[in-house]
């Protein structure tokens, strides 16, 4: 899954737990809160990342 599908399906699990403590989210904020989530799921997918908590043995330099 890309980072756009899962940060959208991310989206609507956070906006129904918000509406379910009764709170409104503006389409505003909305597009904040996916912005935010595209972004710490871009960080969260790179090897470098990963690397540096030892989720891989080793990244392989393309180059």
């Amino acid at each position: 899954m890309g980072g756009d599908a899962a940060a959208k399906v991310l989206l609507q699990i956070e906006v129904a737990s918000l509406k379910k403590e009764g709170k409104e989210i503006t389409p505003k904020a909305e597009n904040a809160l996916l912005n935010k989530i595209k972004g710490r799921y871009d960080t969260q997918t790179s090897p470098y990342y990963a690397a540096a908590r030892l989720w891989v043995d080793a990244i392989i330099d393309p180059y």
